[in-house]
């Protein structure tokens, strides 16, 4: 008997995804799951939010947020010819009570949003204050998570005779210091007047520089007694030249005790090392609490934004860049105090939804749900325009390209950087053809050995 191909009647989802190396790896596990029960699933990068809705024809969007008012206006227009708007936050945990009520859109309130998926109840129950009533709200956890459990958390090996101590940074304010005081003004015009500690956002770059300049003496007096093997991880979203520029100027049996990994993906580098050592406030702290491995947080200005200090109850601190490797040497011989524990089991159930390794699966599960109740959306009504930007996804997919690809962005950044730079991070990040494949395969590659 020949089996149809025939997809017309299939239910169809859209992910818009972000970050091809935060965002994709989870939702491609969201989407395995989806197609196992029968849902037709696409992954779009961010900047093809328009170009899909043709293209795909979905029965439902999910966004990473819609906070800016021409996604708010986009929200609209899909509720009307009956596609399901839905939101899944990328970075859904919010410490102040000032982001929280940002983020769930106190000051943001006129998308449609037919579902909200949230990582915790806080977040779920400030949308529900601020949105009211319309919303489905769904506390799921975090999918990406999912990749510290079996069958993906394979534990790569250290080097020979020496344990691993992987130090992720996160100085991003840096970064957006960097594209100068115009887009600085303009990436921080949403908040400055909302949250009270980014009123001050050029000194929130300037903390942050000094809290780099602070890590490399902490990274020297490791380098100097240390007998274990350091990975530095750069955060995706900052410049590596300044990284680059230290580790060329180490001696020789300095750079043989450090590896700087710019493109490992970080669940890997997790759970790959022996200890992981923060700056300051990180979700990746609380990934490594999750893959249970110990840690170390450094303390530098101790700003609010990127410090909070009830994280002291959760893990050993060191302020004093002399005093590093007798803690790591503390922590990788003796172990951690037991305190330490219980504090970040309480914290992971309350902020990660206590993370288990089957959020994707239960997520997959409840989208079928909601979309086995849906009508087919009418498309008929589009403007033309719509029509022009879905044959661009389509034919620009076909070449292996993402929507936003453009033949003169790298020249165009060499001679205008302060211009282009920007797009040029923003297409760095963006998902490829050839990644949602990778994944899909490795996903795969993975479940296979279930």
């Amino acid at each position: 008997m020949k089996l149809s191909n025939d997809t017309s009647n299939m239910k169809t989802v859209v992910f818009l995804v972000d970050n091809k190396r935060r965002d994709l790896p989870g939702l491609s596990l969201v989407a395995h799951h989806l197609r196992a029960k029968g849902i037709q699933v696409y992954l779009e990068p961010l900047e093809a939010w328009k170009a899909c809705l043709l293209s795909r024809k979905p029965d439902m969007i999910v966004f990473n947020h819609l906070l800016g008012s021409h996604l708010e206006k986009y929200s609209r227009e899909l509720h009307s010819i009956g596609v399901l708007v839905g939101v899944l936050l990328n970075e859904g945990i919010l410490y102040s009570k000032d982001e929280l009520d940002f983020n769930a859109s106190k000051f943001h309130n006129n998308a449609h949003i037919d579902h909200f998926f949230c990582w915790y109840q806080d977040h779920a129950d400030a949308l529900k204050e601020n949105l009211g009533g319309g919303v489905n709200f769904h506390v799921i956890g975090v999918p990406r998570f999912d990749f510290y459990f079996p069958p993906f958390n394979k534990q790569g090996e250290s080097k020979k005779n020496k344990k691993t101590i992987l130090v992720p940074t996160n100085f991003v304010f840096i970064a957006l210091g960097e594209r100068g005081q115009a887009f600085l003004d303009k990436h921080f015009k949403p908040w400055k007047d909302r949250i009270p500690h980014m009123k001050d956002y050029n000194n929130l770059v300037a903390v942050n520089k000094r809290g780099r300049e602070k890590l490399f003496k902490f990274l020297n007096c490791l380098l100097k007694d240390t007998q274990h093997h350091i990975v530095l991880r750069p955060h995706p979203n900052e410049t590596v030249d300044v990284y680059e520029r230290w580790y060329s100027e180490l001696s020789d049996i300095a750079k043989e005790k450090i590896t700087l990994d710019r493109d490992s993906q970080i669940s890997d580098l997790i759970m790959q090392c022996d200890l992981k050592v923060s700056c300051e406030t990180c979700t990746t702290t609380m990934e490594a609490w999750i893959a249970k491995k110990p840690t170390i947080l450094l303390l530098f200005d101790q700003h609010p934004v990127f410090w909070y200090p009830w994280e002291e109850d959760m893990a050993l601190t060191v302020s004093d860049p002399e005093s590093l490797n007798t803690a790591v040497n503390s922590v990788l011989e003796g172990g951690e105090s037991p305190v330490y524990q219980e504090k970040r089991k309480e914290h992971l159930a309350k902020y990660c939804n206590s993370p288990d390794g089957q959020v994707c699966v239960r997520f997959a599960t409840l989208l079928t749900g909601i979309l086995s109740q849906t009508a087919k959306p009418n498309f008929s009504t589009l403007a033309p325009s719509y029509y022009r930007k879905a044959l661009k996804l389509k034919l620009l997919h076909a070449l292996g390209l993402p929507y936003n690809y453009r033949v003169t962005l790298n020249l165009k950044a060499l001679v205008a950087p302060k211009k282009y730079k920007p797009k040029q991070v923003v297409y760095e990040k963006t998902i490829k053809p050839k990644d949602i494949g990778f994944w899909a395969e490795k996903i795969k590659e993975y479940l296979s050995e279930l």
